[in-house]
C-alpha cells in the first residue's frame, strides 16, 4: 500500500489511548463512501478486530514499519 496521499486521507493511532482506537477506526470506516479509502497507521495488530464480510468488505495492505 503506498503512502497517504492528497485522495487517500492518514488515520494515525498511535497517539490516543488503546481503549480509544477502535472507536476511532471504525468511526472512520463508517464515514467512507464507495471506493474511498484510509491508510492506518497503528502499532497493533488490528486484523484480528476486523469482521468478516460476505463478499469481502474490506482490503488491508501492510507498509512497512515507519519509527
Amino acid at each position: 500500500m503506498a503512502p497517504a496521499t492528497a485522495t487517500t486521507p492518514e488515520l494515525d493511532v498511535r497517539t490516543p489511548i488503546p481503549a480509544q482506537r477502535h472507536a476511532l477506526i471504525f468511526d472512520r470506516v463508517a464515514e467512507l463512501g464507495p471506493g474511498a479509502g484510509f491508510a492506518l497507521v497503528n502499532d497493533e495488530a488490528l486484523i484480528e478486530s476486523v469482521p468478516a464480510s460476505d463478499p469481502p468488505a474490506w482490503t488491508l495492505g501492510r507498509t512497512p514499519t515507519r519509527h
